[in-house]
């Protein structure tokens, strides 16, 4: 019922239910997020990265209700959160600094793109990962 309303009508029903503000905070945030989500994910995504672009830093609760709508939708949450939510980058700004980079945006920017190398499994090791920073810095000079 929710789903089909507007965050008006969800903080006015909040407020008649005496949800907490925390809680219905949540429950704006997923009615904001689940159009946008619900077109996204309505076919099977197969790039790693781009299904991590577009399901990371979503509140489970979100994904909870995303998962409902239909099986493409599902399976997509599924993968996400089975298989993709996990990874993370072996190397982090102490190997970036190894490396000369002096600090700056370009650490987030470098982190990124080896995350979704690894996501998409182009690369696997520590030493890939390493590899690829180097060449990024290289082009970004």
């Amino acid at each position: 019922m929710l789903l089909c309303s507007n965050n008006e009508n969800a903080s006015k029903l909040c407020y008649n239910l005496k949800i907490r503000k925390k809680d219905c905070a949540v429950i704006t945030e997923v009615l904001a997020g689940y159009s946008y989500l619900k077109e996204a994910t309505a076919k099977i995504i197969k790039k790693n990265s781009v299904l991590y672009d577009i399901l990371a830093g979503r509140p489970g609760e979100l994904l909870l209700v995303l998962s409902a709508a239909g099986k493409n939708h599902y399976e997509n949450v599924t993968r996400f959160l089975a298989e993709i939510s996990g990874i993370k980058t072996e190397i982090t700004g102490n190997d970036l600094q190894a490396l000369k980079i002096v600090p700056s945006k370009n650490y987030r920017f470098i982190l990124d793109k080896i995350l979704k190398l690894k996501l998409d499994k182009k690369i696997t090791t520590k030493q890939e990962e390493i590899e690829a920073a180097s060449a990024m810095i290289k082009l970004l000079r």
